[in-house]
């Protein structure tokens, strides 16, 4: 018995990691952008690497809570190509598109108010300024990176992974090649800044989106998928057809804006308390969000896994999706946690040389460590419950969680008890803890009592 469960466990782990590695990647892709982008203005300077922070605090959280709405694209094509229905799963792709462009759109629009906005959250005349400036530029990408990001789950979806990370690689490269031209003013151009940095990620989103298509497009079984049939007409019309993938979308986006909000509250906070916090605070923020990516592409492995077996009513296979999840990926937070625990010092000086940036930041790296193994494990149950159709529970239990208890302890440990920066990273790990309990709660009670 024992070697027999050990041989069905390392099955699973290796179906786990073929289907999420690419994901990793991919997803770390997306902040590698956001590495890039620190990092070059980091060097440039410190007031910048404060304008690009803030300005990605406003635009990351409308951005985060149309990506949560576009996951019903994931879950129903994993539902349906687990259920052998394929021609659905091309029938989800070319509802999302258009939808997702839309959405995109919308956050754009609500990105021109971002001055205001930041100015109401108690920041001074200029971050909100320049903030503003990053914010609308970077929302200008939001219909591409939404797009980008609807044929991602689709490919995710019918377990093919692949594509889409070898896509954001390119994308990475030409984001890297366009911060050293536009931050710096290299090769003649005009010295821009943060605000260089914001027009080269717009411009690799619109490189990804546009050839994440071609390829969809151009897959060789696209007819398998119906691909091509009535691309976008009238989908419209189709609106009542498609409300479960819209209902799943809804709880994830309400569940990320709750996260992705409470998260930026707290880069709010830092910049009340001044330049240097909050540059350092960017400077964690991009580490933790770098190592979120490893979990992140677990979950949505996670969530394809579970999303097929209960396409399939294979309870056990549930199950021991999420269960092998939560361990794979508690082990390779621990290895980065090491990283950052013993070398906060260094990974802090690659993003500035100014010495009390670095003082400020490496602390607060080095107790991340626990908090993203933490951070991690409340991820992957999300989405092992959004897998089996239960999208509402993770989005209430973010709502307590985050809302309910980190931002006010945040203020409390920052500002009423004096903790600074620290105190908004103690914050955040004891929230972190709670929504992961809770949720690992109600995963186990779910597949317990469905078997």
């Amino acid at each position: 018995m024992p070697r027999q469960f050990l041989s069905y466990m390392m099955a699973q782990t290796r179906d786990l990691l073929r289907l999420a590695l690419p994901v990793i990647v991919s997803r770390a892709s997306f902040m590698t952008m956001a590495f890039a982008d620190t990092l070059f203005v980091g060097r440039y300077g410190v007031a910048d690497l404060g304008y690009l922070t803030i300005g990605n605090a406003v635009i990351s959280t409308l951005i985060m809570t149309c990506f949560g709405i576009l996951m019903g694209t994931l879950v129903m094509s994993a539902n349906a190509h687990g259920a052998g229905n394929f021609a659905e799963c091309g029938r989800i792709w070319r509802r999302s598109i258009p939808y997702s462009v839309l959405i995109g759109l919308a956050c754009a629009i609500i990105g021109l108010l971002s001055e205001r906005f930041l100015r109401l959250s108690g920041q001074n005349s200029d971050l909100a300024r320049e903030g503003a400036r990053i914010a609308i530029i970077l929302g200008l990408g939001a219909p591409f990176f939404l797009g980008q990001m609807a044929c991602s789950f689709f490919l995710e979806g019918i377990r093919r992974p692949m594509p889409g990370m070898m896509i954001m690689l390119f994308a990475n490269i030409l984001n890297i090649a366009l911060n050293w031209l536009f931050v710096f003013g290299n090769l003649g151009l005009p010295e821009m800044g943060a605000a260089g940095s914001a027009w080269a990620t717009t411009i690799g989103r619109v490189a990804a989106f546009g050839l994440s298509v071609l390829y969809i497009w151009h897959m060789a079984d696209h007819e398998k998928f119906a691909i091509r049939v009535r691309l976008f007409k009238g989908w419209w019309r189709d609106w009542p057809n498609w409300r479960a993938q819209r209902r799943l979308g809804y709880a994830q986006g309400a569940s990320n804006t709750i996260e992705a909000g409470a998260f930026n509250a707290m880069t709010l906070m830092a910049g009340i308390l001044g330049v240097v916090p909050l540059a350092a605070y960017g400077i964690l923020f991009n580490l933790v969000a770098l190592a979120f990516m490893i979990p992140m592409g677990l979950a949505t492995a996670t969530a394809v896994r579970a999303g097929q077996a209960h396409g399939a009513q294979d309870w056990r296979g549930v199950a021991s999706a999420g269960w092998t999840g939560l361990g794979v990926s508690s082990v390779m937070l621990g290895v980065v946690g090491l990283i950052y625990m013993n070398f906060p010092m260094q990974l802090a000086g690659f993003y500035s040389s100014e010495q009390a940036l670095i003082a400020a930041a490496a602390p607060l790296i080095a107790f991340s460590a626990v908090l993203i193994i933490a951070d991690g494990a409340q991820a992957i149950m999300s989405n092992a419950l959004r897998g089996m159709g239960d999208g509402w529970t993770p989005a209430a239990m973010h709502l307590l969680s985050y809302a309910g208890i980190m931002i006010p302890l945040g203020w409390l440990l920052t500002f009423t008890w004096q903790r600074g920066s620290m105190g908004l990273v103690e914050a955040i790990l004891i929230a972190s803890l709670i929504s992961a309990a809770m949720l690992t709660g109600r995963f186990y009670n779910l597949t317990r009592y469905s078997r």
